[in-house]
């Protein structure tokens, strides 16, 4: 999304509040701009987003181009949980879990101190690699056909197409 700005280098970053349906932050982004050198490019954007919400107990959801585990971290330092989908091509995911090889609806649940990562696969050749810092239990329900965990459910639920 934002490694191809248009022409005059300006991309938008929005923020949107899913219950209300209203868009509660717009952000303007040049190529130009400065960020903190420790800081991704997708962590300046969620994190100058949601500034006026953090501290205040909320969830972000987000796609894979802003996940990680390191953002995960500090966004709990901010008292603001995350859930989003991630890129196995992330460095911080380990190698068992880039390579974990499942069959069709099995569910794979990784825990650490802060977050959780849940791979599921939901198609026979393409898996899904979520993030969690929201979610410290991960169930599924037995009685569905695709076996699809609580964390896929609230990411349907809550990203905006």
């Amino acid at each position: 999304m934002f490694s191809k700005p248009d022409k005059f280098g300006i991309s938008f970053g929005f923020a949107l509040m899913l219950i209300q349906s209203t868009c509660v932050m717009v952000s303007i982004f040049r190529r130009d701009e400065s960020r903190p050198q420790n800081q991704s490019l997708g962590e300046c954007v969620v994190l100058r987003l949601m500034d006026p919400y953090l501290n205040t107990g909320r969830n972000v959801t987000t796609d894979n181009s802003f996940t990680s585990i390191s953002f995960a971290k500090k966004l709990i330092e901010k008292r603001t949980s995350t859930v989003g989908m991630v890129n196995k091509t992330r460095r911080d995911i380990s190698a068992t879990i880039k390579n974990a090889s499942l069959s069709l609806y099995e569910t794979h649940i990784h825990n650490s101190e802060t977050c959780t990562i849940t791979v599921y696969q939901g198609k026979p050749y393409k898996s899904v690699m979520m993030l969690s810092s929201l979610h410290s239990n991960v169930f599924v329900d037995p009685e569905e056909a695709k076996k699809k965990h609580n964390t896929v459910k609230f990411y349907n639920a809550t990203k905006f197409e």
